[in-house]
């Protein structure tokens, strides 16, 4: 007898004796009824309280049974019906502990009816998943433990409760499906499978000569079907396809493996095997590769006028440059020149001036020591003298003139 049953058991046996060990004592009646009332409900409750010990010790060595005896398919049954039987044992301990406490029952029975047509008709999803756990129970898509795919999710089945169940993903996360949407979903179940599918392709440069290659498949669809790791299935290489750049080789086979991870075992030694194989022959592995064909002539006109083009591009610049270049100093050079042109006259000015001053003092010296005659000479060299400066002066501003039209911006080729 299980250690859990033991207490249980005791409650129930001492609220049964209670009422006769009153007697026995002498208790009057009137103490008696009300020590009764509550040994009746004490008695219920360690009876509930028992039973569901019971349950639990039941379908526990059930599950233990199933788990010993590989009856997987039986845990998802086992694990609904518990939850059932102890929630319709609840209800029945209920009605009974209320009736003994000296409610109506018939009169609770119905109100509950109609309380319940009314949460069912609230609870339609509820029932829904309800139903839905059965179907997911009975059909059994999938058990406890199964790697499963549905919807956008895949994992392993960890639980199949009575409103949902739980799948544990890849990324060790639990998504919670109701049962309802888990029982209508396409559910592909990869623990079911018998044999798993090696499909893989080879890919040889169109290099290699058509017969050697022939011969190469052959060979390997002879090795491949008598590889000790393939079965009898189906086996089968091929030639898939012919491409551009490569000749597409297909192999298909079916491998014996209970799990995934024995799969994929297995199938990296026959992918060695091969590979091993295929060394024997004059092919080589097709790489993706890109090949581009250049025209010499091509590339000497496009190289040409690129030239060109940039000559023309720079030519351009430099003369939009110069525009600039002229229209900012428009206004500004022209006042420039003139300036430089009114120094250089006062210069001039200023030597023949000085030339003019230096013939003064000196005619002036020699009029001092000369006579009249030298006098008269002297007016006349100064006469000749202004002339020839008004001559000078004429003279340059026509040059100057003329200088100035030359270098003018708008004469500039």
């Amino acid at each position: 007898m299980p250690n859990k049953v033991v207490l249980p058991l005791s409650v129930v046996i001492m609220a049964l004796i209670l009422s006769e060990v009153m007697v026995y004592a002498g208790v009057s009646v009137t103490l008696r009824e009300p020590v009764n009332r509550f040994a009746d409900i004490a008695s219920w409750l360690a009876l509930t309280w028992l039973l569901l010990r019971v349950i639990d010790a039941i379908f526990t060595r059930a599950v233990n049974l199933s788990y010993k005896k590989n009856y997987t398919e039986r845990v998802s049954i086992l694990g609904l019906l518990r939850k059932v039987v102890k929630a319709l044992l609840l209800i029945f301990a209920v009605i009974v502990i209320f009736g003994n406490l000296g409610f109506d029952l018939t009169t609770g029975i119905a109100a509950l009816g109609v309380g319940g047509l009314a949460l069912a008709l609230g609870a339609q999803k509820t029932i829904e998943n309800l139903v839905g756990s059965v179907v997911v129970v009975a059909d059994s898509p999938v058990r406890i433990g199964d790697y499963c795919k549905f919807g956008t999710y895949e994992g392993t089945v960890i639980d199949i409760g009575i409103r949902s169940s739980r799948v544990r993903t890849l990324t060790r996360t639990i998504v919670t499906v109701p049962n309802g949407d888990f029982s209508s979903m396409q559910i592909e179940n990869f623990t079911s499978r018998d044999m798993f599918r090696f499909f893989h392709q080879l890919y040889i440069k169109r290099t290699a000569d058509i017969d050697v290659v022939f011969k190469m498949v052959k060979d390997l669809d002879e090795f491949l079907n008598e590889h000790y790791l393939t079965n009898q299935e189906w086996n089968q290489v091929h030639i898939l396809e012919l491409r551009q750049d490569c000749y597409v080789i297909q192999l298909q086979a079916y491998i014996n493996a209970n799990n995934v991870m024995e799969f994929y075992d297995k199938q990296n030694v026959v992918l060695v095997d091969i590979l091993t194989q295929v060394k024997k022959y004059d092919v080589e592995h097709a790489l993706p590769t890109q090949q581009l064909i250049v025209n010499q002539t091509d590339v000497a006109s496009s190289k040409a006028n690129s030239e060109q083009k940039s000559d023309n591009d720079e030519s351009a610049s430099n003369a939009s440059k110069d525009d600039d270049m002229a229209n900012k100093t428009d206004g500004s050079a022209q006042p420039a020149r003139d300036d430089m042109d009114k120094k250089q006259d006062k210069h001039q000015d200023d030597a023949h001036n000085i030339d003019l001053d230096k013939d003064h003092r000196a005619s002036k010296d020699k009029k001092t020591a000369a006579s009249p005659d030298a006098t008269a000479t002297e007016k006349q060299h100064g006469i000749k003298a202004l002339r020839e400066k008004g001559h000078a002066l004429k003279k340059r501003k026509f040059k100057h003139t003329k200088r100035k039209f030359g270098l003018s911006i708008w004469n500039q080729p």
